[in-house]
């Protein structure tokens, strides 16, 4: 078709619970959230000095 439809519009019946947006900026945004989660929430364990 030459196009890629990368927007998505949810909704049941006449009913629209949530906005267009657009799946790949919420990717994006969603994948630098964990990222940034991982970095501050997991420490490495540091070996016994013993």
């Amino acid at each position: 078709m030459g196009y890629v439809v990368d927007f998505a519009d949810l909704h049941f019946g006449e009913w629209r619970p949530f906005l267009i947006f657009n799946v790949a900026d919420a990717a994006i945004t969603i994948g630098v959230l964990i990222l940034l989660a991982r970095a501050l929430l997991i420490r490495e364990k540091r070996p016994d000095p013993s």
